[in-house]
């Protein structure tokens, strides 16, 4: 089992494995992503996703701790 470290340690949250997602989005979301990001340099495509997602999760109702760690993570972060 792995070892909980606290997301502020530079580590990744309990259980946090990469996982590979291949989506299609509408040309207008992806145009508005790329001039989020170009103003956002510290900001990368797939944590702005992750962020999305867990924040979205978490709004939904999604009760797992490492979904709740995901979003606080991104929302206190200090790279953004």
């Amino acid at each position: 089992m792995a070892n909980a470290a606290p997301t502020g340690s530079g580590q990744k949250p309990w259980g946090c494995r990469p996982a590979a997602l291949e989506v299609q989005v509408p040309s207008v979301l992806a145009d508005a992503m790329q001039g989020y990001l170009a103003q956002r340099p510290g900001q990368d495509v797939s944590g702005l996703l992750r962020d999305a997602l867990a924040q979205f999760l978490v709004q939904q109702g999604d009760a797992r701790a490492e979904v709740r760690e995901l979003y606080l993570d991104g929302l206190f972060s200090s790279s953004r």
